[in-house]
């Protein structure tokens, strides 16, 4: 349910946010197919979810060699992944492969990198070989990234001789 005025969104695309039954919140994109009703002093819209809008990480050697490149010594002390963008960082690298529905970009601020997409999920390259491999860092939440079609994880954490959270 959303509180907006009645109007004629047929055949328009929205994007909402929507909480699930176990209580998780969520944004994505519905098409309307029909108008909004008032439904007491809610408004009700009904529609169908778009397909979900994804994009994938380069390789894990591209990946680490970009992210590496980017900080001024080599040296990454954080990674944090954010999934919206509401611009587009003033220096950064794509960090998604060709055919992606949404560009990956990475900048990076005194060793921290922010890894940035309007994407609602991030896939992993088949080859993560060595993703992280030595960085320096302490903590890193992936908990949503798509590994599903991964095959290789071999030394994503080697030498991350600091990690000690890993989510």
């Amino acid at each position: 349910y959303m509180m907006i005025a009645p109007t004629n969104l047929s055949g328009k695309k929205l994007d909402i946010v929507v909480e699930s039954n176990d209580g998780f919140i969520y944004r994505t994109p519905v098409e309307c197919n029909t108008q909004i009703f008032e439904a007491g002093k809610i408004y009700a819209l009904t529609g169908t979810i778009v397909q979900e809008r994804t994009s994938q990480l380069v390789d894990g050697p591209t990946f680490k060699s970009t992210i590496q490149n980017l900080c001024s010594n080599g040296s990454v002390k954080g990674v944090e992944f954010k999934y919206s963008t509401n611009t587009i960082p003033s220096s950064y690298k794509i960090v998604s492969v060709a055919g992606s529905d949404y560009p990956i970009y990475a900048s990076a601020e005194y060793g921290y990198v922010t890894i940035s997409t309007e994407a609602d999920k991030i896939y992993l390259n088949e080859n993560s070989y060595a993703m992280f491999n030595e960085f320096d860092i302490k903590s890193i939440d992936v908990s949503n990234l798509v590994t599903d079609n991964v095959t290789n994880m071999q030394g994503m954490f080697a030498g991350c001789d600091k990690l000690t959270s890993l989510d």
